[in-house]
């Protein structure tokens, strides 16, 4: 069975209940949904280069290449990292994405650094184990971890 992070409650293989404890929370501002608000947490400029880096990626078939992009924009990119077609990288906060050693990501999946609610924005690192697998499609949210090799 391929490694899936499930919301709280869920009793899935690879779900952390520690996970809470490792996200840092930031309050929206009275009124708005914390995506509306995001310029106060990223520049604009920043945001535009690593959207433009993150979908070149997407359909960049060397793995090589897209790895030396992505490291660019502050992920730790570990040896021989595989990520497929269409995987999609936070474009706000990728550097607290890691990589970890001989990983694969599959088609489609989705990795991300943050999450925004309707009343705070929740940011943690992300670190998929060495030779970790993960399904295709799957989404790895902000503040779950991985185990060594998993499948």
């Amino acid at each position: 069975m391929p490694f899936i992070v499930r919301r709280a409650g869920s009793n899935v293989s690879g779900y952390s209940p520690d996970r809470a404890s490792r996200l840092t929370r930031f309050e929206a501002p009275d009124g708005v949904n914390s995506l509306w608000s995001w310029r106060r947490w990223v520049p604009f400029r920043r945001v535009v280069r690593n959207f433009l880096v993150v979908y070149l990626c997407r359909y960049l078939p060397s793995l090589s290449l897209k790895n030396r992009l992505y490291r660019t924009i502050g992920m730790r990119v570990g040896e021989h990292v595989s990520v497929g077609l269409g995987a999609t990288m936070d474009i706000f906060f990728p550097q607290l994405i890691e990589l970890g050693e001989n990983s694969i990501i599959g088609y489609n999946s989705v990795i991300l650094g943050h999450e925004f609610l309707m009343e705070e924005l929740r940011m943690s690192s992300d670190t998929p184990a060495r030779s970790m697998r993960a399904a295709s499609p799957m989404a790895f949210r902000s503040g779950a971890r991985a185990r060594r090799k998993a499948k």
